[in-house]
């Protein structure tokens, strides 16, 4: 597999994508790519399998989208949020107060 390659969309989505395929002597190749809305609350997931060679190719896409609610664990969003805040990024805060990433938090100061 692949290194993960992250671009940052705009200040509120992330994409991740990813060269999943297996070593295979065959042509087939398998991408995963991501895409980490924080104002929408969603992750779609694009599965897309490309049969041939780059110059005949032919693809099979499949989608699938779920909001951060559905989703299991929610390491992969603490890493998007984290990854999109370091690459510039302003996302939604999550609702886990415990964590909204590396983000600065705002100083107030205090007169007594």
């Amino acid at each position: 597999m692949k290194e993960k390659k992250y671009e940052k969309l705009d200040d509120q989505t992330l994409a991740v994508s990813q060269d999943v395929s297996e070593l295979s002597n065959d042509s087939t190749r398998r991408y995963l790519r991501q895409i980490f809305n924080f104002r929408a609350k969603s992750v779609t997931t694009i599965y897309e399998t490309r049969y041939g060679s780059s110059s005949s190719s032919s693809t099979s896409p499949t989608l699938s989208e779920r909001s951060f609610s559905e989703i299991d664990g929610k390491g992969a969003l603490h890493d998007a949020f984290d990854k999109l805040v370091e690459l510039g990024g302003n996302p939604d805060l999550l609702e886990e107060p415990e964590h909204n990433g590396p983000r600065k938090k705002k100083q107030t100061l205090k007169i007594d």
